[in-house]
Parts: structure tokens; C-alpha cells; sequence
């Protein structure tokens, strides 16, 4: 039985992460897709607040980043939003 692992991503991973994303959107969408992660994890305006990975059998299988975003400046709400989220190949 495959078990699948979440947790909280750390910044030495962000290599697999983004080809998590390449692999999942494939050659036309995965450099965009992984460009705009690896900018978003950088942007002090976007904070991230929670970066999440999925492992399957110790290796990385998907990502998830929720970040913070402003919908019309210096206005409030905040509002929350999730990027695409890679998934490579499928879970049994």
C-alpha cells in the first residue's frame, strides 16, 4: 500500500518542487507554471502562507502554495489564494 505524506515544504526542496510542476503541466504550461511559483515563493508582497507537499514513497509527488493577494489595493478584505497545484502521474 502507498502511502501519501503532506507536509510543509522547506526551501532546499524548490528544485523538485518546480519540476513537479513542469512534469504536471506538461512542456507548453510547465516552465510558465514553475516560473510562477519560483517568483511568487520570492515576493515579499505575496508572503507566502502555507507551501504544502505531497510525498509518495519518499519522493516528492505534488505541491500546493497558498498565498496571500490583494484584490483592489489598499483596500481590505485580504484575500487567500491557492496556485495550480502540480501533480505528477496519479495516485493508486
Amino acid at each position: 500500500m502507498n502511502v501519501v505524506q503532506i507536509r510543509v515544504s522547506r526551501d532546499p526542496g524548490r528544485d523538485s518542487i518546480l519540476a513537479v510542476h513542469r512534469s504536471a503541466f506538461g512542456d507548453d504550461e510547465g516552465p510558465v507554471i514553475s516560473g510562477l511559483v519560483d517568483e511568487t515563493l520570492d515576493d515579499p508582497t505575496g508572503e507566502p502562507i502555507l507551501s504544502l507537499v505531497a510525498e509518495l514513497d519518499n519522493e516528492l509527488a505534488g505541491h500546493v502554495l497558498f498565498t496571500s493577494v490583494e484584490i483592489e489595493p489598499g483596500k481590505q478584505p485580504s484575500a487567500f489564494m491557492a496556485l495550480q497545484h502540480g501533480i505528477e502521474g496519479e495516485c493508486p
